[in-house]
């Protein structure tokens, strides 16, 4: 996995880009070992791979993990964007709400880190999807965690 993850990032500097990865249902010590090996293997070239960091994909693999820990292991340079969205049960919501997921706390680690980078909503489909959308959006604002026009 690290052979490849070091091919795929190097073929980006043909196009200055860089290769995000994002974890699944992985669990996180392995994953962030994989991670970091390969980045070590690309020395100079390191800022071509970067994580894809989604708490709520983190806390349904390992269900009770401490966020605001593996938000703590990164670096703010290793982070290439932030998945917002919100997980109950096992089962992703419509809009990111109270949940698995503390964004309060998620929220405060990241900024503790200084990440002020790129935040996407990747909330479930639905019939109101715009609407659960600025629901999210509220309810972030509402607990502090208040995003950027260009996140």
């Amino acid at each position: 996995a690290q052979r490849n993850l070091v091919a795929l990032a190097r073929s980006m500097e043909t196009i200055d880009g860089l290769l995000s990865i994002e974890h699944s249902f992985q669990q996180w010590s392995g994953l962030l070992h994989a991670f970091r090996s390969a980045r070590s293997s690309l020395d100079s070239q390191k800022k071509r791979l970067r994580l894809c960091f989604d708490p709520c994909n983190l806390q349904m693999a390992e269900p009770g993990i401490d966020v605001a820990a593996a938000v703590a292991s990164l670096s703010v340079e290793e982070i290439s964007m932030v998945h917002l969205k919100q997980c109950r049960d096992g089962s992703i919501l419509p809009n990111v709400s109270d949940g698995g997921v503390n964004w309060k706390i998620a929220g405060k680690a990241l900024a503790d880190i200084g990440y002020c980078g790129t935040s996407l909503f990747e909330v479930a489909s639905s019939t109101d999807v715009w609407g659960q959308l600025e629901n999210s959006r509220k309810y972030l604002e509402k607990i502090g965690l208040v995003l950027s026009a260009d996140s």
